[in-house]
Order: C-alpha cells, then structure tokens, then sequence
C-alpha cells in the first residue's frame, strides 16, 4: 500500500496530493491557483529585490512607450471598468483624506501669502507640534531664529 501525503492549496483551499519531487508545493495544479502562487512570488521578489524591482519598472515603461493610447482606448471600450475605477479612486482620496496621521494645516499660512512683508523676525520662536495624534512629547520646542542680511549682488 502506498501512502501519498495530502495538502490543502493555500489559494482555493482543495487537497491535493503532494508529489515527491515538490515536497514544499503550496498550491494545487489548478490555473488560478497557479496564477495565485505567481502572483504572490511576484509581490514578494518587489518587496524584497531592488534590481527586480528595477527590471520590471523598465519593461513596463517600454510596453508604455510601444502602446501609447493602449489604456485610453481600453476604456473607451469597457466603459463599465472605467466607472469602477473612477468610485474606487474616489474611495481611496477620501481615506487618503480621512487618514488622522497627518497634521491639521488648515491654519497654516502659505509662503506665497506673505505679499511682500518680511517673512521673519529675528528672535527666539516656540515651535509647538499641530496634530490630533497625541504624541508622546509635545512639549514646544524654543528656536533661535537670526536673519542674516547679505549685500546686493553678494549671491
């Protein structure tokens, strides 16, 4: 009687009998298990090997350079994907935005709104963190901030 060791797929969850010569395989034979297998290779190998990671950037900007139009006239024909696409982009912005760990600039000035009055004033400044994260020091931070004022033409 011969005894063959069993395993389920790690992708779709079915036995299948591990062969000898693959005493580690995970996956059954099936094609979406197979893709499933690949496909986690892949993420891994992006993850973890610089130069893979570089390999595949550049063919994927070569296909890019070699299908130009290629994406806008695929949605042109599946119109029902680019609506998908567009709620799912729309989903992410606004967790994106709804994410807490950044802080609030919501009262913070823009350079550009100085309107030509002196930026800053030589002196000591308190720098106090602006989140809704309680961090563990929030303590303000004291600065010594000095101009230094060069001579026309010096820079």
């Amino acid at each position: 009687m011969v005894f063959v060791k069993r395993r389920k797929c790690k992708h779709c969850g079915r036995s299948f009998a591990i062969g000898a010569r693959h005493p580690n395989q995970k996956y059954c034979t099936q094609k979406q298990c197979q893709r499933a297998r690949k496909n986690d290779w892949q993420r891994r190998k992006l993850a973890s090997d610089e130069d893979y990671r570089g390999n595949q950037a550049a063919c994927k900007a070569n296909w890019s350079k070699r299908n130009t139009g290629y994406w806008k006239q695929y949605r042109k024909k599946n119109p029902e994907y680019a609506q998908r696409n567009r709620e799912k982009q729309r989903k992410r912005n606004f967790n994106r935005r709804q994410r807490s760990d950044r802080p609030i600039a919501s009262g913070l000035a823009k350079m550009d709104a100085k309107n030509g009055q002196r930026a800053l004033i030589s002196g000591y400044y308190k720098l106090i963190p602006v989140t809704d994260i309680p961090v563990a020091n929030m303590e303000p931070i004291i600065v010594s901030i000095h101009e230094t004022v060069y001579p026309e033409n010096s820079l």
